[in-house]
């Protein structure tokens, strides 16, 4: 089992990450407290394309207007704030240069004047100079109105490439539930700490608090369809989050993107993906759950893509004392129906997710009017993968952890997901 019980009388104190330490927020989760909206003055010609984007991308003329870039001093950045600000804005173009003209007119090469500052970047902030679920998400939203809190009906994205408010509710709905998820977060830090100091009536409520965070996401992401038209998602802004190693650049004779200035081979990364999110692989190291060796190469190739404080702190839950452990040793009906239905909370998210995956993706994949100049992400994920099988065995791992017989199998399961 992952982590490990630390024995009545020894303080586990030490063993227990901080969110602090892990540029986590105790109000935000693993979004990026109070974000920059724009950068210096000398980095304009950036941010000009960028806050022009979707005008650029409607009219064709993107590649024109980054050709005409300068070739700008990443270095003069001050600041993470600015560095994330300015990974956000280089994601975003970037992306849009490659698929604004349509699969069969990708490019071979990404542009020195954009290539260099983004790899450079990407370097410095120990990320992939890729589209990921960080430079869309964590780092790319604002409040409508600074007054008033970070709820979803208050936020809006920074930047967009292509979708207008469809695309900034679809990033928003996920940056909402990354701030559901603080309080989670909060509450397995204080459930490791529980054990540590076998306070069993401390974990149950921490683990009924972990449940409530879960169901609080849930009940967010259930909330896309109130103002992401379906169509609006798959024909219009979802090809523009694909990365560089799927079929459409295989087709090209392409082995990815070639970085102008920084390799002279090409450079594959998938494209932003939820699965590239921090809060669920979490829970999953709090309550112990183990996935398939398949799934798990997987997750681990997704996990290269989260920045890399925030998969530090799933290894320091993971290495931290083990909360499922403890519950089966100590032999509490309560504790452990507090654990389980934990556990089904998380279960029940993963449902909600594929139902959104079934309706975004699955069903606008089989319909004839979808955008022939993307043919080729069909039904495979933006992180490159054939993800339905993927994303329901997480879920069938999730039931499989339950320490009681569960009361609904994954065949029940498959019939919520339609």
């Amino acid at each position: 089992m992952n982590g490990r019980v630390i024995p009545a009388g020894l303080s586990g104190s030490d063993h227990i990450p901080r969110l602090c330490d892990y540029d986590v927020s105790g109000k935000y989760g693993f979004m990026v407290d109070d974000p920059l909206t724009d950068l210096p003055p000398y980095f304009s010609p950036w941010m000009k394309i960028a806050n022009n984007l979707q005008s650029l991308v409607k009219n064709d003329r993107l590649r024109e207007a980054v050709h005409q870039m300068p070739l700008l001093d990443y270095t003069r950045l001050e600041g993470v704030k600015e560095w994330r600000l300015a990974h956000v804005v280089l994601s975003f173009i970037s992306s849009g240069y490659v698929w604004v003209k349509g699969e069969e007119h990708i490019p071979k090469v990404l542009p020195r004047n954009l290539a260099i500052p983004y790899a450079g970047i990407s370097d410095y902030l120990g990320m992939t100079p890729s589209f990921t679920h960080s430079s869309s998400v964590l780092a790319n939203w604002k409040l409508i109105d600074p007054s008033k809190p970070a709820e979803l009906d208050n936020m809006d994205t920074i930047i967009k490439v292509a979708g207008g408010w469809d695309e900034s509710w679809f990033f928003m709905v996920a940056g909402a539930v990354e701030i559901d998820c603080a309080e989670g977060l909060k509450a397995i830090l204080n459930a490791q700490q529980a054990v540590a100091d076998c306070q069993v009536e401390r974990l149950k409520k921490s683990l009924r608090e972990m449940e409530t965070s879960l169901q609080k996401m849930k009940r967010t992401l259930a909330r896309m369809h109130e103002r992401c038209d379906p169509d609006a998602f798959y024909n219009g802004f979802r090809p523009f989050l694909a990365g560089w190693d799927g079929a459409a650049f295989r087709n090209k004779g392409y082995n990815g993107l070639i970085y102008e200035g920084v390799n002279d081979e090409p450079m594959q990364y998938v494209g932003g993906s939820a699965a590239q999110s921090t809060s669920v692989p979490a829970f999953d190291a709090a309550l112990s759950v183990e996935h398939t060796p398949e799934e798990d190469k997987l997750r681990a190739h997704f996990r290269e893509y989260m920045p890399p404080a925030h998969r530090a702190f799933v290894d320091a839950i993971t290495n931290g004392p083990s909360i499922r452990t403890f519950v089966q040793n100590f032999e509490d009906d309560v504790l452990e129906e507090a654990y389980n239905q934990c556990l089904d909370a998380l279960k029940q998210f993963r449902t909600q997710h594929i139902q959104i995956v079934t309706r975004y993706i699955v069903i606008m994949a089989n319909r004839k009017d979808s955008n022939k100049k993307f043919a080729n992400q069909g039904k495979a994920g933006t992180g490159g993968t054939g993800f339905m099988k993927f994303l329901k065995n997480l879920r069938d791992a999730t039931t499989e952890t339950t320490l009681t017989t569960p009361t609904q199998t994954s065949e029940d399961d498959d019939k919520d997901d339609d």
